[in-house]
């Protein structure tokens, strides 16, 4: 994985962020799309598809990752505002869903990890690793 200079000197103290970015990248590292697969078959527009898809994956990991690492939502959130303030309207992006998609997307694989991990302290309780008995 590669994170570039330039980012790191604007964000490398933002710790929620670098979570998250590496955690998207994770994502893709445990995606199901075959390595080295022949899509040569496919259309640009299935292509393109596809790599949506994909990125809507890597950001739903990403979500469900900082959750379990006790990170934030909302730096990967406001990043991909910014990123968005910056992008050049005229020109669509196909390589991922628009930002209220990625977005809605983190925000829910966060808070779903959220609900099923107080869930299961509710029927379960761990404290430090170890089931409470009482």
């Amino acid at each position: 994985m590669y994170v570039g200079v330039e980012f790191l000197e604007k964000f490398g103290e933002n710790e929620d962020l670098l979570a998250g970015i590496l955690a998207h990248d994770w994502g893709h590292m445990v995606s199901d799309l075959p390595r080295g697969g022949d899509f040569s078959h496919l259309t640009w527009d299935q292509l393109f598809a596809l790599r949506r898809d994909e990125e809507a994956y890597a950001d739903g990991f990403a979500g469900r990752a900082i959750f379990c690492m006790g990170y934030r939502a909302e730096a990967m959130i406001d990043f991909l505002d910014e990123v968005q303030k910056k992008r050049n309207k005229k020109i669509p992006t196909l390589k991922y869903h628009n930002t209220a998609t990625r977005k809605a997307i983190l925000k829910e694989a966060w808070a779903l990890c959220k609900r099923v991990s107080e869930t299961a302290q509710k029927g379960f309780p761990f404290k430090s690793g170890r089931l409470l008995v009482e």
